[in-house]
C-alpha cells in the first residue's frame, strides 16, 4: 500500500504518484469501499485505532459483527428515545460501529517504482474538502484546459504534499495538498512496462484482507483475537492466557506432589515393580 504517514520526526513530506485504472472492468482510478474504524485492544492490552474492510459492504459475506452491533444500537436508540442519556449512548455506539465510506486508488509510487503497483486508501469527506474531492477537482480543471491527467501516454503525475498541523485545541491532523506535475509524461518508458503495471494481477483483497467473522466479533467486544490451533478457531487472548495459566498451575501442582516422595519411597516403588511375578 502507499504509505503517506509521517514518521514521528517528520513535519512534511512529498509523494509523487501516477494513477492507474482500478481494474480492466473498472477504468476509473477511484473505487469506493466501506471500512470500520475501531479502537482495538492490542496484544499488550493497549488501545489503538485499526481499520477493517466491511465484509458486508464489500460484498464478501452476509454478516458483519460491527454492522450487527450498529443495527442493534439503532433499534435500542429508538426504543429509548424518551431517555436522553440512553438515546445519546446508543447513538454513539451506532455511529462508532457503522461502516464509513473510503476510497481506494491504484497507483505507481514514482519514488519507489521498483515496488510496482500500490493501493492508496483514504476517507471520503462530508465537507467536500477531502483527498478525493481535491483530485477530482484537479482532473476536471485540467480537462477543461485540454490536459487529460489520467491519459497513460500524455497524462500527468500527481504531487501529494502531506503536512502535520495542529488546531487551536492542540489536536494533530494531517493536511494533504494535491497538485499535478508540471510536465506530461507517459506512465512508463516502454510499452512492456506500461502493460505490466496496468495488467498487474494484484487486487485490493491481497492488500486489505477481509477478516474472519469470529475475529471481528472478538474485536467488536474489545478483545484481542489469537488463533488457537487446538480449538481450530479464533479466541480472545485474555481467555487463552487464563487457560494457559490454569494449565501451568496444574503442571506445577503435579510436579510438587511428585516431589513429596522421598528417595527411599521411590526406590521402594521401583523394588516392588521388580518383585512382580511376570
Amino acid at each position: 500500500y502507499l504509505n503517506t504517514r509521517l514518521s514521528k520526526d517528520e513535519k512534511e513530506k512529498e509523494i509523487v504518484i501516477r494513477l492507474l485504472p482500478f481494474s480492466s472492468e473498472h477504468l476509473s482510478p477511484f473505487y469506493k469501499i466501506h471500512v470500520h474504524s475501531v479502537k482495538m485492544t492490542n496484544e499488550n492490552g493497549d488501545k489503538q485505532w485499526k481499520k477493517f474492510m466491511c465484509p458486508v459492504g464489500m460484498g464478501k459475506a452476509e454478516k458483519c459483527p460491527f454492522c450487527e452491533l450498529a443495527n442493534e444500537s439503532r433499534q435500542l436508540k429508538f426504543e429509548n428515545k424518551e431517555d436522553d442519556a440512553l438515546y445519546k449512548k446508543f447513538s454513539s455506539v451506532e455511529f462508532m460501529n457503522q461502516s464509513k465510506n473510503y476510497w481506494l486508488v491504484r497507483c505507481i509510487d514514482r519514488n519507489h517504482e521498483e515496488d510496482g503497483v500500490k493501493f492508496w486508501r483514504f476517507p471520503d469527506a462530508r465537507n467536500g474538502d477531502g483527498i478525493w474531492d481535491k483530485i477530482v477537482a484537479l482532473i476536471e480543471t485540467k480537462n477543461r484546459r485540454g490536459v487529460e491527467i489520467l491519459d497513460l501516454y500524455e497524462g500527468k503525475d500527481l504531487v501529494i504534499t502531506v503536512k502535520r498541523q495542529y488546531d487551536s485545541a492542540g489536536k494533530e491532523k494531517m493536511v494533504y495538498q494535491i497538485q499535478d506535475d508540471e510536465k506530461t509524461r507517459p506512465l512508463a518508458q516502454t510499452e512492456e512496462q506500461m502493460e505490466k503495471w496496468v495488467n498487474d494481477p494484484m487486487r485490493w483483497e491481497d492488500v486489505y484482507t477481509i477478516k474472519d467473522y469470529d475475529y471481528l466479533r472478538l474485536v467488536a467486544v474489545g478483545e484481542f483475537p489469537v488463533y488457537d490451533k487446538e480449538q481450530n478457531k479464533w479466541v480472545a487472548k485474555s481467555e487463552l492466557d487464563k487457560m494457559n495459566k490454569i494449565d501451568k498451575e496444574s503442571e506445577e501442582e503435579s510436579e510438587e506432589e511428585f516431589s513429596l516422595f522421598t528417595p527411599e519411597q521411590k526406590n521402594n516403588d521401583d523394588g516392588d515393580e521388580d518383585d512382580l511375578p511376570f
